[in-house]
């Protein structure tokens, strides 16, 4: 008896575990990629909470579908990454991961998050993924020099992409713990779309968010990126494809 208890308390800790694991599908025999298109989550209290959960799930599933397009133009394999914006953002592992090769025509492996099926990828993004990004928790600080840093290193580490598209989802108001200090940027490359959250204090003060964004867009532009930016409330597919491609 006991140890069927023990085979029970051991599957039911099984379920919890992968329940809280990033989605994965199986994937095919994809190639290296050559283009990247990584998209930067906000986690912290300001763009991640329970208020505006239903605005999260539209622009995380705009983006995605914007994603899922630019990655038909681009030249395959196109990577596409979700990666956190929260506390210590440097190098921490993707929300969700995948390879779109659309022109690959093989039989499925068993590990790896390739997608030759457009359908596929979709579901991935738009419904797996952006399930699994809403019910992360809330984090106390907004990293967001690491999380920019992460997806230029991890865009840059292998052979150099045709393509390299960086979308940013935060309100941009960076908030680090006492004593950490910025990592120096390089965007050599990069096509970056800052589609901003504006907050409660910026309809009062319409002055500090464009502050906020100015001094962000000239920092990105300094390390080499070419920015644009845009409101998250309205934004649709196409809009975001075409700051990425003009």
């Amino acid at each position: 008896m006991r140890a069927s208890t023990l085979s029970l308390a051991a599957l039911a800790a099984a379920v919890v575990i992968v329940a809280d694991c990033p989605p994965t599908w199986s994937a095919s025999s994809i190639n290296e990629p050559r283009s990247t298109i990584s998209i930067l989550v906000d986690l912290s209290q300001t763009w991640h909470n329970e208020r505006s959960g239903n605005q999260n799930r539209t622009v995380l599933e705009t983006v995605f579908e914007a994603a899922i397009e630019l990655s038909k133009r681009y030249h395959p394999p196109t990577h596409i990454r979700v990666l956190p914006i929260g506390d210590a953002s440097l190098m921490r592992p993707p929300l969700c991961d995948a390879v779109y090769d659309p022109k690959l025509i093989s039989a499925p492996s068993k590990s790896g998050n390739g997608f030759t099926q457009e359908t596929r990828l979709r579901k991935y993004l738009k419904a797996d993924c952006t399930r699994f990004v809403v019910s992360r928790p809330r984090e106390k600080f907004t990293d967001i020099s690491g999380a920019i840093d992460s997806a230029a290193r991890l865009a840059l580490g292998g052979r150099a992409g045709d393509e390299r598209a960086l979308i940013v989802l935060s309100d941009m108001k960076e908030d680090l713990p006492r004593g950490q200090i910025p990592p120096e940027l390089s965007l050599p490359g990069f096509r970056i779309l800052i589609v901003y959250r504006v907050l409660p204090e910026d309809r009062r003060a319409p002055n500090l968010l464009d502050k906020r964004l100015g001094e962000w867009k000239a920092r990105l532009t300094g390390a080499g990126g070419r920015v644009e930016v845009v409101p998250d409330q309205g934004v649709t597919p196409g809009q975001v494809g075409r700051l990425l491609r003009d």
